[in-house]
């Protein structure tokens, strides 16, 4: 498509991309100055002139996204200059520019918090292009080819969330040379670091770094202490490291605020009594100052749970109730996670699965203040003879009266449960009872919700199905209003109608249209472009297809899923049992999946021939030899 369509009045977001707009101006968005747009994506337009005043209509925009395009530096400072002041997010991917020096200066002192620059093979960076924008804090520089010595981040003291994935550093860069002290989420995956040791040099400037993600490095060890001195990180993210990865140090994972880890080889570490005794890594202190830890993620590693040393390498995580631990031990009788500091948890299913003999649960002296009806599979529950929850403050709110109400009928023993109190007071959790209204009072006004919600689903499923009712419309409309028979071949305007999804128009356009129309000299009716504009969509339809002497279906998992190629379909198959005389001709663009396969589809390629594409040039000349057997 090489123009921008009307939108609806309400339109906020409009994501315009892969079509073609070599030249744009500020009369390319007429049909969109009438919006209050927000958020404007125009990737993949083969844009390569953009005028000075493009943008300069879209007073309420905040994200833009040039990805992919071929605009050059000059036109883009030009224009970045008619952008707002209330703009915030760039996005600038895959755009081979360089260098960026005075790029952003049309948008000094703007509200800019943004920026993505990856895929773009940037070297040198500096920082200093970006100086103007004070409140630039995120930026995505990731997969450039950007090395130690080229890498200068002066200039950008609020950035406080980095990308740097796929770039060939071998070092973890200095921050502090840099005058950064408030990064808060750093990105070095996939980079050439050989080790992770020069974290040690720069912790000092990192003291407010949340998350770290080195993923994909071709390290060899995880150093004793290396990210202790990062007294901020909450989530450290280590997956698929290189198989070259033997060892894991103690204490390497010593840190007082870590909560969320993530760790695994490419090939599956081996956390196994061998691998211990020679000493790749030391289950005893792993996680011995890690305490905090509320998410472990250790798949795709190899863990020998059946080793009495291996499992106690878990026992200091004491605020972290593991899924798919227990089910390991389905003869299990008895269980006991007293003085620990274990929340509430919603994922009984995960786990206790499997766990049909345990008896006894001692969750003692822990912080879990609610018992929710998934904490345990209910089987399971009413299978015990004891649960002792002493000395854990409940939540007394509504969200309670589930456990409430089972401590009364049950006849488990609950030890000490009329001493179980609430976390606001005294009242005793047995003593709480709240009344019908104040713990269905959101049901109610549900209820009434969900009346008027009804209402409008039935409207708007009306609105959505509407092609449906119009396709039955039209069927019952025929009977009383005939079309003219078109006889002689004279009398069609269109050779073949094209029936495809929005998502394969550019075949169509780059390839169907030009062998076709272009060399063969049919002429085929084309939706984009020749349907008349103010007309109802599916009146077009009908019309157009009357005027077609065949109809070719580009079929593909995108127009089994569209509901306008579906009823389209419809339409061809009703004219072919009514007039017998239109023919349908089947183009195959790609295997349909068969979870995309319905049974008109699948009636339809059986019994009919078919073209089917390829990228081979032989199987391609006979593609189109068989289509213009069909239209001769």
């Amino acid at each position: 498509m090489n123009f921008i369509p009307k939108f609806p009045p309400k339109t906020v977001e409009v994501i315009f991309i892969n079509n073609h707009l070599p030249n744009v101006s500020r009369k390319t968005f007429n049909n969109l100055t009438h919006l209050k747009l927000k958020n404007l994506d125009l990737q993949g337009n083969s844009i390569s002139v953009i005028q000075n005043d493009s943008f300069a209509s879209f007073i309420f925009l905040e994200k833009l996204d040039l990805s992919r395009n071929n605009i050059t530096e000059k036109d883009a400072m030009d224009c970045f200059k008619s952008l707002r002041k209330g703009i915030h997010h760039l996005r600038l991917n895959h755009l081979l520019w360089h260098p960026l020096e005075g790029l952003f200066d049309g948008l000094n002192n703007s509200n800019v918090t943004r920026i993505e620059l990856s895929h773009s093979y940037l070297t040198p960076f500096e920082g200093r292009w970006f100086s103007g924008l004070p409140q630039l804090k995120s930026l995505d520089i990731s997969w450039n080819s950007i090395k130690d010595s080229d890498f200068n981040l002066t200039g950008l003291p609020n950035i406080h969330d980095i990308n740097l994935a796929g770039n060939w550093f071998n070092i973890i860069p200095d921050f502090c040379q840099f005058g950064l002290n408030n990064i808060a989420n750093l990105r070095m995956c996939d980079t050439k670091l050989y080790t992770i040791n020069h974290l040690r040099n720069c912790s000092s400037c990192l003291q407010n770094l949340k998350k770290l993600y080195l993923s994909g490095l071709s390290i060899r060890l995880i150093p004793t202490n290396i990210f202790s001195n990062l007294k901020s990180l909450t989530e450290l993210t280590m997956k698929q490291m290189s198989t070259q990865f033997k060892k894991i140090h103690k204490y390497a994972f010593n840190s007082s605020s870590l909560q969320s880890l993530t760790f695994w080889r490419a090939d599956g570490f081996l956390f196994t009594s061998k691998s211990a005794k020679q000493e790749m890594f030391h289950p005893d202190s792993l996680f011995g100052y890690s305490k905090n830890i509320k998410e472990l993620d250790l798949s795709n590693n190899k863990i020998d749970l059946i080793s009495n040393k291996i499992r106690l390498m878990f026992k200091p995580l004491k605020k972290y109730m593991p899924k798919y631990f227990l089910p390991l031990f389905p003869l299990l009788t008895f269980i006991s996670f007293e003085n620990n500091k274990i929340h509430p948890w919603n994922y009984g299913h995960s786990v206790f699965n499997g766990v049909r003999n345990l008896k006894i649960v001692n969750l003692r002296s822990n912080k879990i203040g609610m018992i929710y009806d998934t904490s345990f599979p209910l089987a399971l529950l009413n299978n015990l003879t004891s649960i002792n929850l002493l000395f854990n403050r409940f939540s007394c709110t509504c969200d309670l009266q589930w456990f409430r109400n089972w401590m009364k009928h049950t006849r488990v023993n609950i030890s000490g449960n009329n001493t179980y109190k609430c976390d606001t007071g005294k009242l005793k959790v047995v003593d709480y009872n709240p009344d019908f209204i104040e713990c269905h009072i959101l049901s109610i006004s549900l209820s009434i919700g969900f009346g008027v919600a009804f209402i409008l689903i039935v409207t708007i499923t009306g609105y959505i199905c509407r092609w449906r009712f119009r396709f039955q419309l039209y069927k019952l409309r025929s009977l009383r209003k005939q079309y003219k028979e078109l006889v002689n071949k004279e009398d069609f305007v269109y050779s073949a109608y094209v029936v495809y999804c929005y998502e394969d128009f550019t075949w169509v356009k780059r390839s169907l249209i030009q062998e076709i129309e272009e060399k063969q000299g049919y002429k085929l009716c084309i939706p984009h472009r020749d349907f008349e504009l103010g007309k109802v969509f599916a009146d077009n339809i009908v019309e157009h297809m009357h005027l077609s002497e065949t109809v070719i279906l580009v079929l593909s998992n995108n127009f089994a899923k569209n509901e306008w190629c579906l009823f389209q379909l419809a339409v061809a198959k009703n004219k072919l049992n009514k007039l017998g005389k239109l023919s349908i001709f089947l183009v195959l663009l790609e295997e349909i999946e068969f979870k995309n396969m319905n049974s008109e589809l699948y009636h339809l390629l059986k019994m009919s021939s078919y073209a089917a594409w390829d990228s081979d040039d032989n199987a391609q000349k006979l593609f189109w030899d068989q289509i213009r057997d069909h239209l001769s």
